[in-house]
């Protein structure tokens, strides 16, 4: 059947007009209830928008006060030497372990393959347990591999050579931390332009409050957003051998 084409678009108008009207009404008569969610999501939506500006603006700040601490010069190049020579070319690794043998060889069958080092000290400090056989551990590490064991279980015997060390560098190191070789030699590289100094892996900072007269101790974390640290642990560090006791 063919509808008349005026009466059907007058006929579309008129619903469309009255579809419009109801919901004008609709909304004219609002829900208390629903009025006062809005509101509170509006306030609760705001303040979410006022702290993340805030927070914005924090971090901007301290940002800039970090890079104010520091003097570092990024395109500062180091020069690199040949590690292959003389024991005075070369370093000494000191590895704390603690029962943890797996991790012990991971760690060993990989850094053994790295150039440059003299011998790798492993301070032995369980006095139950016996050090596995040198068969434990791959054919690059056996040639470099000695045990120190200690009398007395303790994470300061590290600094408490029993073996006598023919390097003046030592890399203090703990038996759960893998390394590529080329971080290992850049690092090494770096303390020997500066012999005084400590060049390692793990940087934290500590902050000191004027007004409370406190010193706080912030967590790495701090230190991989914003690069700012004036601490290294020796977990993982090279330093000069004069520094052992």
């Amino acid at each position: 059947m063919a509808l008349n084409r005026k009466k059907f678009l007058n006929h579309k108008a008129d619903y469309f007009l009255d579809v419009d009207a109801d919901s004008e009404s609709h909304l004219d008569t609002k829900d208390p209830m629903n009025s006062e969610k809005e509101t509170r999501w509006l306030k609760n939506n705001h303040k979410w928008k006022i702290l993340s500006f805030l927070s914005l603006i924090f971090a901007f700040y301290f940002s800039s006060r970090m890079n104010s601490y520091l003097s570092i010069d990024l395109n500062a190049s180091v020069p690199v030497r040949n590690n292959q020579g003389s024991d005075s070319e070369k370093f000494t690794i000191r590895m704390n372990t603690f029962r943890r043998n797996e991790l012990l060889k991971l760690s060993i069958d990989s850094i053994s393959k790295c150039p440059g080092i003299a011998q790798i000290q492993i301070v032995w400090s369980d006095r139950e347990n016996e050090p596995p056989d040198m068969s434990f551990f791959s054919k690059d590490a056996r040639n470099l591999v000695v045990f120190e064991k200690h009398a007395t279980d303790s994470l300061n015997n590290r600094f408490k050579p029993l073996l006598d060390i023919s390097t003046d560098g030592i890399f203090s190191v703990d038996d759960d931390l893998v390394f590529h070789c080329e971080d290992l030699t850049l690092a090494f590289d770096t303390w020997r332009s500066s012999r005084m100094t400590i060049v390692g892996f793990s940087p934290r900072l500590v902050t000191y409050d004027k007004t409370k007269g406190l010193y706080t101790y912030h967590p790495g974390t701090l230190s991989a957003w914003f690069g700012a640290y004036n601490i290294i642990l020796t977990k993982a560090a090279f330093f000069d051998k004069k520094y052992l006791s």
